[in-house]
């Protein structure tokens, strides 16, 4: 491959990298935030022993811990299957759900999410960060591996992994059952050389002919 041709493919590849790491990307929003957020509810995100915590406030001023919320281990009274007229369970000691009139059990968190009557719901939309690290703050892209200036490694009770909630201090490595992965520097580095090995193909082909 000549110096020409090299340019060529690296100006291609490098492209091709800043669109993917600068697109949107979808996000699963914390479980807690939208059960709470769903049913008209303050939620708030407050320092605790354990590191930021989010809290739902209940209409009574009560604060809730988001988790124990939705297993109705606090405000029960206001929970989505009370709202409702259902039975609020927790299902294996981890998954709150409603037992709807005919015996099925329903997830609470999946419930409010698909109740028109709640307003229409969607996903967020993150757009990737850069150049943030070592400010002072531990936005959404970062984490302890990433950015551990800004994100400082906090041991929580072991109990709290399993529960089925991303907790703040929790992130796919330390609890891969309760977050979703959002590090895609593997799959934009595969990309990445897919494309320059395409180019380096497709430009040797052209200077055959």
């Amino acid at each position: 491959m000549d110096t020409k041709m090299k340019i060529s493919a690296w100006t291609a590849a490098s492209i091709i990298m800043v669109f993917l790491l600068s697109s949107p990307v979808s996000a699963l929003k914390n479980p807690g935030a939208v059960y709470c957020e769903r049913l008209g509810m303050a939620y708030v995100i407050e320092k605790t022993e354990l590191g930021d915590q989010g809290m739902c406030i209940m209409p009574d001023g009560e604060k809730c811990v988001d988790a124990d919320f939705v297993r109705g281990e606090c405000g029960a009274e206001y929970s989505y299957c009370s709202l409702k007229g259902y039975t609020l369970k927790t299902r294996d000691g981890k998954e709150a759900v409603c037992v709807m009139d005919d015996g099925r059990e329903e997830p609470v968190v999946d419930l409010v999410k698909r109740d028109i009557s709640l307003g229409k719901y969607e996903e967020e939309t993150l757009i990737p960060e850069t150049g943030d690290c070592g400010d002072g703050v531990c936005s959404r892209d970062e984490s302890p591996v990433i950015c551990p200036e800004d994100c400082p490694v906090i041991t929580p009770p072991i109990e709290h992994c399993g529960n089925g909630f991303c907790e703040p201090w929790e992130d796919y490595g330390s609890c891969p059952d309760d977050c979703v992965r959002r590090d895609m520097t593997a799959a934009v580095v595969v990309a990445v050389i897919a494309v320059v090995v395409l180019v380096y193909i497709v430009l040797k082909r052209r200077k055959k002919t």
